[in-house]
């Protein structure tokens, strides 16, 4: 899977989809991040397993698996819309969470995403916490592309194919109605 091509799928979805009609606050859009990871976390804390399709309706597939994608397609959604580039491993440093455990992982995406706001004592900020502007696409290009690849191999080393999850996904996505019937 080449993620700088599904950046840009997933953002072509999200404009088709109203997500940018007017112009989001970014601070809005990592606190929806941090949303979907809580529901990974809620769907594990259920007893649920990685990838099932609700009966009710067998079109969506749900599980702690797709909570975790979903939160990727956000952090694609977000770097396509700001023109923030994807960094391959070789350029910067990297987690391994793979062998942690779900709270574990969701508690260190969790303070990844507060690190765009300068938190952890690196001192640089990619995105003011005051006003939501994008001061530094590197930062935040870095700590996304550092999310995405600890979910993706989080998620291989626990059974699942991010990839096949992440298609299966996206393209759930691409029926939905405008902004999925939902105000933000």
């Amino acid at each position: 899977m080449d993620i700088c091509t599904a950046i840009k799928e997933v953002h072509t979805t999200a404009l088709e989809h109203g997500w940018w009609d007017t112009e989001r606050d970014p601070r809005e859009a990592v606190a929806l991040m941090h949303s979907e990871l809580s529901e990974a976390l809620e769907e594990a804390r259920a007893g649920r397993p990685m990838l099932y399709s609700n009966p009710e309706k067998p079109e969506k597939i749900e599980g702690v698996g797709v909570e975790l994608i979903d939160c990727v397609i956000r952090i694609m959604d977000f770097m396509g819309h700001y023109d923030i580039e994807y960094l391959p491993k070789s350029l910067r440093p990297s987690y391994d969470t793979s062998d942690d455990p779900l709270p574990i992982l969701v508690c260190m995406i969790h303070s990844m995403l507060s690190m765009l706001f300068g938190f952890g004592g690196s001192g640089e900020a990619g995105i003011n916490i005051d006003d939501g502007k994008i001061m530094d696409t590197t930062v935040v290009g870095w700590i996304f592309s550092d999310i995405i690849d600890v979910i993706f191999q989080w998620l291989r080393n626990h059974g699942a194919s991010p990839e096949s999850i992440f298609e299966e996904k996206a393209a759930y996505n691409k029926s939905r109605p405008y902004k999925h019937g939902k105000a933000f």
